[in-house]
């Protein structure tokens, strides 16, 4: 039976014992609600189970006499009760109480309990997105940016790129369910595709993780968790709507859960329609080229996002399964001054906010997910498959220069890129005081291309890998763990040949520029390791150290381009001879948990032997409207900082919450610092809770006061930025009309309309500044039954 091939399976814990009494129970919080996915223990892990969605546990062949019943999860305070066995059938009860650590606005419900503690030396944020209606934002990286060491470089109002500490793109893994998000993410203009609306839980990682993640995981991971099933026999459905005034978005989710024993059923669906933004400028500069924006509105930054998931599995003690299928749809405006020079006429307003016009792009991600799980005494096998299809489409005018022919149709560029993954582990839990992972990984990916323009070459590329992670208490509050991970990846990058370059550019030049991409096939190494300390000095205070290596394999465009690249309005030409980008890691994290005071301090330093980048060649192109060619390069760099965080109680009513970060890189070769790196920042949230005012519940009013540093020490060619102060306030409730319980939550973005520009926005390049004021308003109508 346990040689059978496994497909599909969720995780759950049992253990069989070798005596005649029956043990069991139910763990439920201090609501009464059932706790799902809690680790039950017999007599310091002799035996162990996990609760089903109920928060029903059982131990079968008990013997008779005292034993230690001990219970934990991630998000709520460990309990342990001795209980006498003495007749054939035994039960009783856990009420577990939540371990809330506020280091923000936002009820962080992790970073410091226990489960995560032992596992993780790394800084580790568990992210409840049902908790965050104070911060919350239609675009996903804009509401997690409220935690330090986290920001989102915004591509106009509708999308946005997450960076963990000053890293984006590839130098960061994004999991969805356990696979790790393709959505061509080296571009700039490029957001997650991925439904904000369904993402329930997310799991924030600070520093390399390149032993369990593999490569890209240089600065952190962003992992949007499986949602809990839903309680066995209930019928649960919600309705969001969301409304913004800036750009005039309008948007609906809708949301259906079903579950009658094992079998259960999730679906969701969301739109969201929104116009031109509003910012606080009359006029940008793109090339020294001065234009303006009337009426103060980015034209043709409108857009529409559609989503569709279901989600189906069966909810099994020791084997269960479940299946993800998405689909996640954008269509996105450009404004017009970033693909190229604008003429006056584009600029000027049309006959509705709402319209997308040319350039825009169009963004369909599928993706099919199978998570999988099985438990088998003191071992866990879990199998995660996936595949993913993104369809990038770019559109803009046809144009030419010199003789070329007149492309037809509007297709600039086309990216069509298919990965499938497969990620295999298992859990071996020796005793309490150890514990042991080993994994392997695949994954491969086809990327083919279309269009009249050329920017990313047509490529295959395949990786594998194998890790094997420990952890080990070496005393009562010492843990330790340590990892190793061997990866190995190959990459084969087709030719591109330009046969009308001739036409634009010098003969002698022609040489240069007529192979857009040459033949290329490459294969990397890498060796990946972690070692990690974990001292918890008391029940309020915990001390971890982490040291570690990552590395990142060079993509298709820094290996391979040698063109204008429209969405980083430049020409980038890059490098057969790069080798893995690396990074040597140390973090420290100290994290305090009193009743009326909590706080997080964790410095970090990195050295990267091999850093890549772009570097302005000071060489002009000959290609249209490119200015400058810039070369990707690699270069020695150190990256050191801190994020700080904590919140103080002055009553059951009133709290003061402050986070800070802080960023200094530098590039060895040069003494400038490395590119686009964000600049210092200061949050200060003061929040009144009043408590509950008759029939309305769960009360808040917020004051946030954001302060972002100046950014004077750039990299060559790069732009300054001023420093600002933005203001935003944020208000919400609960109450029932009738028997429907209502949520509603307000807020006012950028309170005072105050001109300022985020210096790793997309625009940024332009000269245009952030959005002005926003008014935000959500509605939320829950619905729960039994069935």
């Amino acid at each position: 039976m346990k040689t059978v091939f496994i497909s599909v399976f969720i995780l759950f814990f049992a253990l069989a014992g070798y005596s005649q009494y029956q043990v069991s129970g139910h763990v439920h919080d201090t609501t009464h609600a059932p706790v799902a996915g809690a680790l039950v223990t017999r007599d310091n892990q002799e035996e162990i189970t996990v609760t089903d969605a109920t928060g029903f546990f059982v131990f079968r062949n008990v013997p008779a006499g005292k034993h230690i019943f001990s219970v934990r999860i991630l998000g709520y305070h460990p309990q342990s009760r001795e209980i006498e066995v003495k007749h054939h059938i035994t039960h009783f009860d856990f009420h577990l109480s939540i371990n809330v650590v506020e280091m923000d606005p936002v009820k962080v419900k992790g970073e410091v309990y226990e489960e995560r503690i032992k596992k993780q030396p790394l800084h580790v944020v568990i992210v409840h997105t049902s908790d965050m209606d104070p911060y919350y934002s239609p675009v996903l990286t804009k509401t997690l940016e409220h935690f330090p060491g986290i920001r989102s470089g915004d591509i106009g109002s509708g999308s946005g790129k997450p960076l963990i500490r000053g890293m984006s793109g590839n130098r960061i893994a994004v999991y969805d369910h356990g696979i790790r998000q393709q959505d061509q993410q080296w571009g700039e203009e490029h957001g997650l595709a991925i439904d904000e609306s369904n993402a329930e839980t997310i799991e924030i990682i600070k520093g390399p993780a390149s032993v369990k993640y593999g490569s890209d995981a240089l600065g952190g991971v962003l992992h949007f968790l499986p949602s809990p099933m839903p309680e066995k026999r209930t019928l649960s459905a919600s309705l969001t709507s969301l409304f913004r005034s800036n750009n005039m978005l309008w948007g609906t989710t809708a949301q259906l859960a079903v579950r009658k024993n094992n079998p259960f059923l999730k679906v969701s669906f969301s739109e969201r329609y929104f116009g031109d933004y509003r910012v606080t400028a009359d006029s940008f500069t793109y090339l020294t080229y001065k234009k303006p924006i009337p009426d103060q509105i980015l034209k043709n930054t409108a857009g529409h996002h559609q989503n569709f998931s279901m989600e189906c599995g069966l909810a099994g003690k020791q084997v269960s399964s479940r299946l993800l299928l998405s689909r996640v749809y954008r269509k996105t405006g450009f404004f017009p001054g970033s693909h190229g020079i604008p003429s006056l006429t584009a600029l000027q307003p049309d006959s509705s906010r709402y319209n997308i016009d040319l350039p825009y792009q169009e963004v369909e991600h599928l993706k099919i997910i199978s998570n999988n799980r099985m438990v088998a005494g003191k071992r866990m096998l879990l199998a995660d498959i996936g595949f993913q299809h993104n369809d990038h489409r770019e559109y803009s005018w046809p144009h030419t220069h010199g003789l070329q022919p007149v492309p037809e149709g509007n297709l600039e560029m086309h990216f069509m890129l298919q990965t499938f993954s497969a990620n295999v582990s298992m859990i071996f839990l020796k005793n309490n005081l150890s514990e042991i992972t080993g994994g392997i990984s695949f994954e491969s990916q086809k990327n083919t291309i279309g269009g009249y323009s050329f920017f990313l070459p047509a490529f295959r590329q395949s990786s594998q890998s194998a890790y094997l992670t420990g952890s080990r208490n070496i005393a009562e509050n010492h843990t330790v763990q340590m990892g190793l991970r061997y990866d190995l990846a190959s990459i084969h990058i087709s030719e591109y040949r330009d046969p009308y370059v001739a036409m634009i550019v010098p003969a002698d030049e022609v040489p240069a520029y007529e192979y857009r991409s040459r033949k290329l096939d490459k294969t990397f190494h890498a060796l990946s390791f972690s070692a990690g300390w974990i001292n918890r000095i008391s029940s309020h205070l915990i001390l971890k150290a982490h040291v570690g290596k990552g590395f990142r394999t060079p993509t298709a465009i820094e290996l391979s381009a040698n063109g204008i690249h429209h969405g980083s309005f430049r020409h980038e030409r890059g490098d057969a001879s790069l080798l893995p980008e690396e990074s040597y890691q140390t973090d420290l994290s100290l994290q305090g948990n009193y009743d009326l005071l909590t706080f997080s301090v964790n410095p970090y330093f990195s050295y990267f032997p091999r850093y890549i980048f772009l570097n302005p060649s000071g060489n002009f192109s000959w290609l249209p409207e490119a200015g400058q060619i810039w070369q990707y390069k690699e270069s020695p760099s150190l990256r050191m900082g801190s994020e700080i965080e904590g919140m103080v109680k002055i009553n059951r009513h009133v709290a003061v919450l402050a986070a800070g970060e802080y960023l200094h890189t530098l590039d060895i070769s040069t003494g400038y610092p490395v590119p686009y790196s964000p600049p210092a920042r200061i949050l200060a949230s003061f929040r009144y809770e009043p408590g509950e005012l008759e029939k309305y519940k769960k009360n808040y009013v917020m004051y946030t006061i954001t302060a972002y540093g100046p950014k004077h020490n750039v990299a060559r060619n790069e732009l300054t930025t001023g420093g600002a102060f933005i203001h935003d306030v944020s208000a919400g409730t609960t109450f029932h009309a009738g028997k429907t319980e209502i949520v509603a939550a307000i807020q006012i973005n950028n309170l005072f309309n105050t001109f300022y520009f985020n210096h790793i926005s997309y625009y940024r390049l332009i000269n245009i500044p952030e959005p002005g004021r926003n008014i935000q308003l959500i509605i939320k109508v829950p619905f729960t039954t039994g069935w």
